[in-house]
């Protein structure tokens, strides 16, 4: 037998919200570019999506999974920061923004991380792939298994610089899922996206995210731009507690690929804020269990439970929570034992899974006997 336990809550409006049945909904505003695109990360949630699944070239763009690609062979010590990287003919001769790396000179990883990062050095993007895989083309095998982890539905890579090549394609939407992963499953390597400077072989080079000068919530992540791709533009920022990510790509120029990145950031920030409905950990039902040594076990979410909100508007949310009846011992911790569905007046929202808290054991003989004959009489 299910049971459903109500639990009524206001609040502004839900998020984990689906993509609203009008797209023109998503577009409140033009923009002067190829595609558009501005998540909230945490919950990817789209608030902007402007031929968000057009394939585009993404020029340097391209560096960003590049260098998680690199940031996945560091975290597993494949590679390591000091590694000392020797330059091929190939990465020196590289076309395009450069590091100038030189072969007759060992480079670090660490030097290369910051030459693509800051520089968008195609030849420290080479002598990474280089370094870590063997070849360009064996890195580049990598980067497309990266992007079926990540769930990307319309990109493929050709080469790890974004140079034009036939094929080498992205959509803003898996441009803003690499940002929102980059963010999210990166923290010890994020903030070199950060950075607005870069000195090697006495050549000093400044990040060409002006964004990063401009505006004190932006901290990343990539610019880009080839003659075919025009101007484009990942940018990604925080405030009070919410990050944001914007993809401008094809814009005109580097101003317009810089205007409409802030006027999607300050839209977001302006007219949405994320808030925590339930805190990972949290009891959200206390279910009976029979035939144990406790009666009952604590229902908790294993992950909070985040919500997108308006900063106007108003909403009544619906929390109901589902549970199989009768719940029989044993228990394990961690085990699902209910289920919590969101609605907003009649409409789904999401679905999560409730484990219990801690493990409940069988009880004894006569427990088990009193509990069959209560469970018989019911």
């Amino acid at each position: 037998m299910v049971r459903h336990s109500p639990l009524r809550i206001a609040l502004l409006l839900l998020a984990w919200l689906p993509l609203p049945v009008h797209a023109e909904d998503l577009v409140p505003f033009p923009v002067e570019v190829r595609a558009a695109m501005l998540v909230e990360a945490d919950t990817g949630i789209p608030l902007y999506d402007f031929n968000g699944e057009e394939q585009i070239e993404p020029a340097s763009l391209t560096k960003m999974m590049t260098l998680m690609v690199v940031f996945d062979a560091l975290r597993a010590g494949v590679i390591h920061r000091d590694d000392k990287v020797p330059v091929s003919v190939k990465a020196w001769k590289a076309e395009g923004s450069r590091m100038f790396i030189e072969p007759n000179k060992l480079v670090t990883v660490g030097q290369l991380i910051d030459g693509v990062a800051t520089a968008s050095g195609n030849d420290s993007a080479i002598a990474l792939a280089e370094y870590v895989a063997g070849s360009e083309e064996i890195f580049v095998e990598r980067m497309n298994d990266k992007g079926k982890v990540l769930g990307l539905k319309g990109s493929h890579f050709v080469n790890v610089t974004g140079l034009p090549a036939p094929n080498h394609r992205v959509t803003a939407h898996d441009l803003a899922t690499i940002g929102r992963a980059l963010a999210h499953d990166y923290p010890e390597f994020y903030p070199v996206f950060a950075d607005k400077e870069i000195t090697y072989n006495d050549i000093s080079q400044y990040n060409r995210n002006k964004l990063l000068w401009r505006d004190a919530r932006v901290d990343g992540i990539k610019t880009g731009h080839t003659e075919s791709a025009g101007y484009c533009l990942v940018t990604s920022g925080k405030e009070d507690g919410m990050r944001l990510v914007a993809v401008v790509t094809g814009a005109g120029n580097r101003s317009r690929a810089e205007g409409d990145s802030l006027r999607l950031i300050n839209y977001g920030f302006r007219n949405f804020t994320l808030k925590t409905l339930f805190a990972a950990g949290e009891t959200i039902r206390v279910v009976k269990v029979w035939k144990g040594e406790r009666d009952s076990a604590d229902a908790v979410l294993t992950q909070p439970l985040k919500v997108l909100v308006p900063r106007e508007g108003a909403g009544q949310v619906r929390v109901e929570v589902e549970y199989l009846e009768p719940l029989i011992a044993p228990v394990a911790e961690g085990q699902q034992i209910a289920t919590m569905r969101v609605s907003l007046e009649g409409r789904d929202l999401a679905k999560v899974p409730l484990v219990a808290r801690a493990t409940v054991p069988e009880a004894g003989m006569v427990g088990r006997l009193i509990d069959s004959i209560r469970l018989w009489l019911k």
